[in-house]
């Protein structure tokens, strides 16, 4: 045994690889002393139930259930003591050497338990009398790794003796996964293909198993009686396939707790299949010859002419059936073993049949013909013992085939196979001239007839048994989404008349609507339907539909529904401002406190005869303005109109519409509610300023107000880059960052220095911001043109919701003095040399939201502080 486990942990390293590492595999650790293993990869989903193994309810959850990928693991909660997602790290015992480290580039061989090393090997390397040697690491040398604790060294050659794998391992912890399987695309072939390959990351191994086939047949081909008009045959085949599928899982723990442990389970499945078949026929064969026509004259001792004219009947009928007969199997085996004498799991093996089915084809096949013949040739003696002869006949004949399964009528309501094989099915009326070289000897006992070439068979009329479709079609209504103009034609020549119409189906194949268009037998023609009370959102199917035989079933080619093209689209809508106005706006006789600007763009895809398009705004009370863009070039974004609510978080409803050039109608698109909203909620309280987190991926926080000012909306102080006063001018005179004429370099960038307005106002950790934390927030936000508490301004609203508000607060220079309302310039902390010399910053263009905007630095702008 112990030669044994330790052959299966060095199979299972080699199959997994090295201990499992988190993530990878989770081991239930149980108070009756079991331990479940799992890999991840083969876990579907874990659950808790109140239901016991035995299907016993009770009051709390008493269950832990892990469903894998062909299992189910049912796992008493009180019998649960801990789970654990690490593995622990594979531990030596004291002298263990793991020969994969070091040693492994000089070993040459391997026989049995004794190593050979080179002669190159370095002597610190080589090992003594005592250490245990290990590898889980497969190759040439070592096919199953290999575990031995030395007993004697000479020279080169290391003699070892095998050890227990607890001398070796201190923990080791891991779980197999193997597979075996059959390729769909394989052939049917006896043989097992158990070459191991990894299927993925999860450790997981597959091996390739193949069906087996076993096949019988047999032929019946014989005449009832000698000289008989009636002949029959027939003949059967059977066969039998065997496709299996295995799934062996593998726990392996050595610890100083368990020893080593071992648990090995095998689950299988097996789809046993029968294919059995058998034909048969019979074929009727009569002359009716015309006595008072024969002619039969001696032409010499013992040779006879003769010439025989008459009619015939002849009649076949051949029928065959197949029966495919499906079983599936489950079947299992589990076992455990423990080096402490300790078994958890009693020894089983089991399986049961999961599921059968039963499917049967029959086909019918036969034919009648009728016709008068001439026979004539010589005889000897007499024309009924041995002849031989020219056989001409003309006549005409009629024939018919059929084919059905067990479950066609069961499933022609939702299938066109039914459909297909009565199409492949047909009756024909046949014209026909056959000549053939007969003999015959002992009076009919044994004869042959041979065909001539000069045969000729001409079709007179053909029948089907279910008609033909084409051209079908399926179009919803321009002007009505919810309707749906259905036509197809129907060609054929029906033996028997049949009904034919329409089956509306949805996206499961269920029939929601269906028109019967009346009776077809002969006549190509045209049927046409509108269906409606169809969802703008759903998935629809148009089938022909045929009833024949009394059996009704789907008819093919089938159409899915045409959805009417709008050519014009809306792609895309942007609030550009939001403003409140608390007496309100007057538009159209009613008063709104919210006015948003916007812009939408709209896109013709096809100007083909269209005369108008544009798109469709609908007001709060119902009202609709058309919105013409039929001179605009495309795609066009028009800006040029308002939309007014009474909410500060609303939404503007709009839809496209198109009207073509001689048609009085116009032809809408889909309605859809696009938001606006106006952000007034800028702090949480009154006690400015407040540090904002736009959820900017820098972590920057944003402050709610300028450097200067106590509420958002206010404007604050000026301040010349890099001077942390205002003034009451702002000029090159009055820069205090001068050296003699020219502007003094002060650094690339100021934040947390000396010159920082921020900082110096404001105290740590508030600081400017650099025109990259700008753009920054311009990339990550949301910003429109709005107005707070009546000063206008720009928000920025970021992905968590959180909002800031920087007003226009305009710039105080020479020409200027402080003239608020123009386009909001605002200070970065980023030194920009424009030019020659040191005059120039980067600033904030608050109205385009525009960066690297290169300002004086003797000019006076706002200041937005910023942390980190």
């Amino acid at each position: 045994m112990k030669k044994l486990i330790t052959t299966i942990v060095f199979v299972m390293a080699t199959i997994i690889g090295v201990a499992q590492t988190i993530g990878e595999a989770f081991y239930i650790f149980r108070n009756d002393g079991e331990i479940n293993g799992f890999l991840r990869s083969e876990v579907d989903s874990i659950v808790y139930s109140y239901y016991d193994a035995d299907s016993i309810l009770y009051d709390e959850i008493v269950s832990q259930i892990v469903y894998t990928n062909d299992s189910v693991f049912w796992i008493p909660l009180a019998a649960v003591d801990s789970v654990s997602f690490v593995s622990p790290k594979t531990t030596y015992q004291p002298g263990v050497i793991n020969l994969s480290e070091n040693i492994m580039p000089y070993i040459i061989g391997c026989s049995s338990l004794t190593i050979s090393l080179s002669s190159s090997t370095p002597t610190n390397l080589i090992p003594k009398v005592g250490d245990k040697l290990v590898t889980t690491e497969m190759n040439e040398i070592f096919p199953i790794g290999f575990a031995g604790e030395v007993i004697e060294v000479k020279g080169s050659e290391i003699i070892c003796k095998s050890v227990l794998l607890e001398e070796v391992f201190e923990t080791y912890y891991n779980v197999a996964s193997v597979y075996g399987y059959v390729e769909e695309e394989q052939s049917s072939i006896k043989r097992l293909k158990t070459g191991l390959k990894p299927i993925d990351k999860e450790w997981d191994k597959n091996f390739e198993l193949n069906t087996i086939t076993l096949p019988y047949n047999v032929e019946i081909s014989r005449a009832v009686k000698p000289n008989s008009d009636l002949a029959l045959k027939g003949g059967s085949g059977y066969s039998i396939e065997l496709t299996p599928s295995v799934h062996v899982r593998v726990l392996l723990i050595i610890n100083n707790v368990e020893g080593t442990y071992f648990k090995g389970s095998v689950q299988g499945n097996l789809n046993v299949t029968e294919k059995l078949s058998i034909y048969g026929g019979l074929e009727l064969s009569h002359d009716f010859p015309r006595k008072e026509l024969r002619v039969e004259r001696p032409i010499c001792p013992y040779v006879t002419f003769f010439f025989e004219p008459g009619l015939f009947i002849r009649g076949n009928v051949l029928a065959s059936a197949s029966l495919t007969a499906s079983q599936d199997y489950t079947f299992g085996w589990i076992r455990d073993w423990s080096s402490r004498g300790r078994n958890v799991i009693k020894p089983s093996a089991g399986g049961r049949q999961t599921g059968s089915s039963l499917d049967i084809e029959g086909c019918v096949d036969g034919s009648v013909s009728a016709g008068g013949y001439v026979d004539m040739g010589l005889a000897l003696i007499h024309s009924a013992l041995d002849n031989i002869s020219l056989r001409g006949e003309i006549g005409a004949e009629f024939v018919g085939n059929a084919m059905l399964y067990n479950n066609d009528i069961e499933n022609a309501k939702k299938s066109t196979e039914l459909y297909e094989r009565f199409k492949q099915s047909s009756f024909e009326l046949n014209a026909f001239v056959n000549t053939a070289c007969n003999l015959q000897l002992v009076g009919g006992i044994w004869g042959v007839s041979y065909p001539l070439p000069w045969n000729l068979s001409v079709n007179i009329n053909k029948w089907d048994v279910v008609p033909s479709f084409a051209d079908v079609k399926f179009k919803q209504k321009r002007n009505d989404a919810t309707q749906a103009d259905a036509s197809a034609s129907v060609l054929g020549k029906c033996l028997f008349p049949v009904q034919v119409g329409f089956s509306m189906c949805d996206e499961y194949n269920e029939e929601i609507e269906s028109y019967w268009d009346g009776s077809f037998r002969n006549t190509s023609k045209t049927m046409s339907e509108t269906f409606s009370g169809l969802s703008s959102t759903g998935e629809y199917t148009l089938y022909p539909k045929v009833k024949a035989l009394g059996i009704n079933m789907l008819a093919s080619p089938s159409k899915k529904l045409e959805k009417a093209e709008m050519p014009v689209e809306i792609t895309g809508f942007k609030q550009t401002r939001a403003e409140y106005e608390e007496n309100g706006f007057n538009y159209n006789g009613f008063y709104y406190n919210y006015k948003y600007s916007c812009s939408v763009t709209v896109n013709l895809k096809n100007s083909e005869n269209i005369e108008d398009w544009g798109y469709i705004y609908e007001d709060p009370n119902g009202n609709i303005s058309r919105i013409s863009l039929k001179n605009f070039s495309t795609p066009y974004t028009d800006t040029r109109y308002v939309y007014y609510r009474n909410e500060s978080q609303s939404t503007v409803r709009l839809y496209e519409y198109v009207k073509y050039k001689e048609e009085s109608e116009y032809y809408y698109g889909e309605a859809y509610n696009y938001p606006v909203e106006y952000f007034c909620n800028i702090c949480p309280d009154e006690n400015h300023p407040h540090m904002i987190d736009l959820g900017l991926p820098s972590g920057t926080k944003w402050a709610c107000c300028n450097v200067g000012a106590s509420k958002p909306e206010e404007y604050g102080g000026y301040y010349a880059w890099g001077e942390t006063c205002t003034k009451d001018q702002y000029t090159y005179n009055t820069y205090h960052l001068r050296n003699g004429n020219a502007y003094a370099y002060v650094g690339d960038d100021i934040a947390n220095s000396q010159y920082d307005a921020a900082n110096i106002n404001w105290g740590e950790p508030w600081c400017m911001p650099t025109i990259g934390q700008f753009q920054e927030l311009v990339n990550n936000t949301t910003s429109i043109i709005t107005s707070y508490n009546g000063i206008a301004g720009r928000s920025f609203t970021g992905k968590n919701g959180c909002a800031i508000f920087l007003p226009y607060a305009g710039g105080m220079r020479s020409d200027d003095l402080g003239k608020a309302g123009r386009e909001g310039f605002y200070w970065s902390s980023t030194f920009c040399s424009y030019g020659e010399g040191n005059y120039t910053a980067s600033m904030f263009q608050l109205k385009n939201a525009e960066c690297q905007y290169v300002g004086d630095r003797g000019e006076g702008n706002s200041i937005r502080p910023v942390q980190k």
